[in-house]
């Protein structure tokens, strides 16, 4: 039984095997009782059903992407030396890699496997139109290869979530196994907690597929691009590399044939298109002489146009400076004529100032005396006041005033 599966599957079962041992080993400890992990792994054998395919298909990934490194090494080894054109077929058997040259790891990737069968199948069947299906044919099955390399993931990806929902199944029956309507207030805690431990089953087993799911499709993709490399290394470097002898002369003898015709058909094709150039860069050529003579007679006209304008501007220019400076001159005769009559009235009006102020000089020297006659009655009045005379000065002054009057009323003094 052993001998029928393939030996990385048996590997990597007994090794899920161990991982889950180990595994239960640490969890069944009592200080792991109460943590996440126990609660959701420990509590059903079909929380150890899924926990055994999650390690199992992990350890297969793990496996497989331990390749990886060493097929991205041996894409960039140079497996076939450069060529110069189509080579015989019999020269196949000397490019199939060997032993001496390389070592394990490169001769067991996917680039020198290929490699080596589409040389050995040329080497023995030659390089005609089965020698390509070949080729196609090598690269579908490398495909499917790959495909059924990742079985046992998704096996337990297919598997993983049915267990959740046996699990979750298993749960409910226990909890509602063997209970009556009586009982249901009695046990309806320990209902509760088996229903949560059925829905625990079905989170574990869930989440256990969406991780593998992740890391199957991370690692299939990068398989699938080795795959795709080497498809196109080998389309690149094999599948026109070689030629059967048989067909060699007459293939070289058409080639040449073809290429000599070629030629000729490009000599010919080229003289037409140089003598079509030639003619349109003629008529080119001309049509802008023609349009550079058109546009000269153009500029020509417009200058002259240009040159008696500014002519016309610049009499009219000159007639307007003249008529100004006239107006000008004129406007400052009058002007001048105003400062003259402007003068005379000054100085007249300087002798009219200058009589003005003697006026006034003399004004104020009678305001002068004025002044101190008034301050010699005021003198006399306050003498009068204190020596208590005020009375015999008012008749004195009275009778003095009768006696001007009588003297001036008297004929002699009238006469006088």
């Amino acid at each position: 039984m052993k001998s029928l599966l393939p030996r990385s599957v048996d590997s990597s079962l007994l090794l899920g095997c161990g991982a889950t041992a180990i595994y239960y080993a640490i969890m069944l400890q009592p200080s792991m009782h109460g943590t996440i992990l126990g609660r959701y792994t420990t509590k059903n054998p079909v929380d150890y059903a899924i926990t055994f395919l999650f390690l199992w298909s992990l350890i297969d990934l793990a496996i497989k992407c331990f390749a990886f490194p060493g097929e991205m090494l041996s894409l960039r080894h140079e497996w076939l030396p450069e060529r110069n054109g189509q080579q015989p077929a019999s020269t196949a058997a000397a490019l199939i890699p060997g032993e001496t040259s390389l070592s394990g790891w490169q001769l067991r990737s996917r680039i020198c496997g290929r490699i080596s069968k589409v040389l050995q199948y040329a080497v023995e069947h030659g390089v005609g139109q089965d020698y390509r299906d070949q080729i196609k044919y090598l690269s579908g099955k490398a495909e499917e290869e790959t495909i059924a390399r990742y079985s046992v993931v998704r096996f337990a990806i297919a598997i993983t979530p049915m267990l959740g929902f046996l699990g979750t199944v298993v749960h409910f029956g226990t909890a509602l196994s063997g209970i009556s309507f009586e009982e249901m207030d009695s046990r309806l805690a320990d209902v509760v907690s088996h229903m949560g431990e059925a829905f625990n089953t079905t989170t574990s087993a869930l989440a256990a597929a969406m991780t593998a799911m992740f890391f199957l499709f991370l690692a299939e993709r990068t398989d699938k691009g080795i795959d795709a490399a080497v498809d196109r290394y080998v389309e690149r470097e094999l599948e026109t590399r070689f030629v059967a002898e048989r067909q060699i002369a007459p293939e070289l003898n058409g080639v040449q044939s073809a290429h000599d015709d070629a030629l000729l058909i490009m000599r010919q094709t080229l003289e037409r298109q140089v003598q079509l150039w030639t003619e349109a860069l003629g008529g080119l050529f001309q049509q802008f002489e023609q349009r550079q003579a058109a546009e000269g007679a153009a500029w020509a006209q417009a200058l002259d146009s240009l040159r008696a304008a500014q002519d016309t501007f610049e009499q009219r220019k000159e007639e307007r400076l003249i008529v100004g400076l006239e107006a000008f001159s004129d406007r400052q005769q009058t002007h001048l004529e105003q400062v003259h009559g402007t003068l005379d009235q000054v100085v007249s009006l300087k002798g009219e100032f200058h009589s003005i102020g003697d006026a006034l000089q003399k004004i104020s020297d009678g305001e002068g005396r004025i002044a101190e006659l008034q301050a010699t009655l005021d003198n006399n009045l306050q003498t009068l006041q204190m020596s208590q005379k005020m009375d015999e000065a008012m008749h004195g002054l009275t009778a003095a005033i009768h006696l001007l009057t009588a003297r001036r009323d008297l004929p002699g003094a009238r006469a006088a």
